[in-house]
């Protein structure tokens, strides 16, 4: 019996060193398939979340595209205008109410310049016999320039 006995304490030694490796197997397998799960469903958040932003950022790029494409448009449209402008609608001008002045030409003994500025000055006055304001404020700039260019020789 005791041999009996040897050889089943053996073999339960043999069985409970079995027992020990494959819980010890047992617990390795379950700790790992934890981790991975773990891993996965955090990857499976931060995918969800990735999924979002890309929705999101999709919206944002097709209302760009058609903020770009309405830019696009009134850009068009504006440089259609300005190289063909509308037509305009020629309003009647109205006439204002001028006092006709008396045309008086003086006839100065002087050069034959002096001469020439009299008839200049009378070919001024219009068929009606208003003035032509143009030419009137001309020679008196050309009056004011020739003084300013004697002054300035006269400093000299």
């Amino acid at each position: 019996m005791t041999k009996l006995w040897k050889e089943n304490k053996i073999l339960m030694i043999h069985v409970v060193c079995e027992l020990l490796v494959l819980g010890a197997i047992v617990f390795y397998f379950v700790k790992k398939t934890k981790n991975l799960q773990s891993s996965i469903d955090d990857l499976t958040a931060r995918l969800d979340e990735q999924e979002d932003v890309l929705k999101k950022q999709g919206n944002m790029l097709r209302q760009l595209g058609t903020h770009v494409n309405k830019q696009q448009m009134t850009m068009q449209q504006y440089y259609q205008r300005k190289n063909k402008p509308p037509p305009k609608v020629m309003k009647p001008k109205k006439r204002k109410k001028t006092i006709k002045r008396p045309v008086v030409i003086e006839k100065v003994e002087t050069d034959s310049d002096d001469e020439s500025e009299s008839e200049m000055h009378a070919a001024d006055v219009h068929e009606d016999g208003e003035e032509d304001l143009d030419a009137v404020l001309l020679e008196e700039l050309k009056d004011l320039e020739e003084a300013d260019d004697s002054n300035y020789l006269k400093k000299d």
